[in-house]
Formats: structure tokens, sequence, C-alpha cells
């Protein structure tokens, strides 16, 4: 039987994701990451992109430090949630840019009409 873990990705317990690798590989489990997206407060998709990157720039350079300890397969799984990560980034990012767009006009539509008042 194959051993695997699993790992909830949160804003709160990022920090933790490489000790949980470290640990797979002593047991020779592999690594299953999900993303926490509900309660809010314990998603990424709740903060800023910035924090994001943030997080992903601390664990890259955690992941330069401890890829040679790990199995393939979970370098792979590593990786991939970073990359992951700038696409939740990237993503939030595009969603407020395409509200900001949409807003505009109505803000400027409410702003010329409020000086017609006048």
């Amino acid at each position: 039987a194959q051993l695997s873990l699993a790992y909830c990705l949160m804003p709160i317990n990022f920090h933790e994701m490489p000790d949980v690798f470290l640990m797979a590989e002593d047991l020779g489990a592999d690594v299953f990451v999900n993303v926490v997206n509900t309660p809010a407060h314990c998603s990424f998709l709740d903060t800023q992109p910035t924090d994001m990157v943030q997080a992903h720039d601390a664990l890259r350079r955690t992941y330069d430090r401890i890829q040679s300890r790990l199995s393939p397969i979970n370098q792979t799984r590593f990786l991939e949630t970073l990359s992951m990560l700038l696409g939740m980034a990237h993503d939030v990012q595009e969603k407020a840019r395409r509200h900001t767009a949409e807003i505009a006009p109505k803000a400027q539509s409410l702003l010329n009409a409020g000086s017609v008042l006048h």
C-alpha cells in the first residue's frame, strides 16, 4: 500500500509546507496539496495578490534548499503548488482589473449626472 499525505494550504500555515514535504520523504509518502477556499479567512483567495506572491517567494527559496531531499513526484507537486499560487495571484489581479474597468464608466456617468444637476 502507498502512503500519501494531504496538506491544506492556507495563508496561516504555508510556512509549514516544506516540513510536511520533508516528513513525507521520511515516511516514503507522496504529498497532495489542497488549497483551502472556505472559510474565507483561511483562504489565499481572501488575501492580496502580493501576499500570494510573498508566500510563493518564501516557499521557492525553501524549495531551492530542500529540492535534493525530495522525490521526483514531491518535487513536481511542490513546484505545482508554487505555480498555483502565482496563478491565483494573477487571477485575483485580473478580476480586480476587470471590475475596475466595468465600474469606471458607471462612476464617470454618475459624476457627469451629478455635475448636470448642480
